[in-house]
């Protein structure tokens, strides 16, 4: 950790999130390369990475972070087995500046991004993504995602409340239907 902190212990004074896990455990999003806790000497940090910058961070099946940045993507820290995944631009996001990030009640993954949303899903490692092309006309605000009772997805944006039930969402398995137009 380059054996400095801040004055008050922390890697740095900037915190951009805070996830209380499962097991009890406090995380900070800052600038760092890697995961802090702050109530428990668990890290995960990531060798030979320069500092980045997390933003946002949700916890998905137990014991697996997922942690958005701003401009490196997402990283998904699996503190079972202490392994790390990358997903950024080129694997499919949307963007690599991810202002918020929740999971839906089906294990999804979701980054909100400046004029649009990325899904991941983890089971399948596909990644989606939903911009203009999809009717998505804001940009999803810092930190504004999450699930209420029910398993409904809320994500502020600066065009308003989006609202996505991932019970009712259906995957487009037909392929389309071509007109019979011949050249």
């Amino acid at each position: 950790m380059d054996g400095v902190l801040s004055a008050n212990g922390l890697p740095h004074n900037q915190i951009n999130d805070i996830l209380v896990d499962s097991e009890g455990v406090a995380w900070i999003a800052t600038k760092i390369h890697g995961l802090w806790s702050i109530n428990s000497e668990k890290q995960f940090l990531i060798e030979g990475k320069p500092k980045l910058e997390f933003t946002t961070l949700v916890e998905g099946e137990k014991g697996v972070i997922w942690a958005g940045t701003f401009g490196d993507g997402v990283f998904r820290f699996d503190l079972n087995d202490e392994s790390l995944s990358h997903y950024g631009v080129a694997k499919g996001l949307k963007s690599a500046f991810v202002y918020a990030i929740e999971a839906d009640p089906l294990g999804n993954i979701w980054a909100g991004h400046r004029m649009g949303l990325s899904s991941i899903r983890p089971g399948r490692n596909v990644v989606q993504k939903f911009g203009r092309e999809s009717g998505f006309e804001s940009d999803v605000r810092r930190n504004a995602a999450a699930i209420v009772p029910g398993g409904k997805m809320l994500i502020g944006s600066s065009g308003g409340l989006i609202q996505y039930d991932a019970y009712q969402a259906r995957e487009d398995t037909v392929a389309p239907k071509l007109s019979g137009y011949q050249w």
